[in-house]
C-alpha cells in the first residue's frame, strides 16, 4: 500500500497473525483517530498514559508505534475534499491489523459508513468503543 497522507512509522513493526496466532512485536504500529472537538487534547493525555502503562509494564522493552489515521473533519482538511472516512484508513487497518478505539460520537457518525465499506470489501475489521 502506497500512503498518500498517512505516515507509517518507520520505527514500527506491523501486528501479523501466524498459524492462527496474533504476533504482536515489541514496537507494535498501532493505529489513532484524534477526533473533533475535544479529540486533540484526549488524545494527547490519552497517549502519554498508554505509552506510559507500556513502559511501565514491559520495563521500557516495548514501545507503540503510532500512526495516524484520518477520518471526520480532520479527514476533510487533509484530504481537500468531503471524505469523512478515507479508503486510505480502512487500508491501513486491513494492512496493519489494527483495532480503532473510538469514542461514541465518533462512531455516531462514521461507524454506518465504515461498516458499509467492510461489507462491500468482505472483511469484518476491528473496533472497539469507549464512552
Amino acid at each position: 500500500m502506497t500512503a498518500q497522507h498517512v505516515t507509517v512509522p518507520s520505527d514500527g513493526e506491523k501486528i501479523t497473525i501466524a498459524d492462527g496466532q496474533l504476533r504482536v512485536p515489541d514496537n507494535p504500529i498501532v493505529g489513532f483517530i484524534e477526533g473533533d472537538g475535544t479529540g486533540p487534547d484526549i488524545w494527547y493525555a490519552c497517549q502519554r498514559v498508554l505509552d506510559a502503562a507500556v513502559d511501565r509494564a514491559y520495563g521500557g522493552g516495548r514501545r507503540i508505534a503510532w500512526m495516524e489515521l484520518y477520518a471526520g473533519s480532520k479527514a476533510n482538511d487533509v484530504y481537500g475534499e468531503v471524505i469523512w472516512l478515507p479508503e486510505e484508513t480502512l487500508d491501513c487497518i486491513k494492512e496493519h491489523l489494527l483495532m480503532l478505539f473510538l469514542e461514541k460520537p465518533t462512531i455516531t457518525a462514521l461507524l454506518s459508513d465504515f461498516v458499509k465499506k467492510q461489507k462491500i470489501n468482505g472483511d469484518p475489521g476491528m473496533v472497539a468503543v469507549m464512552d
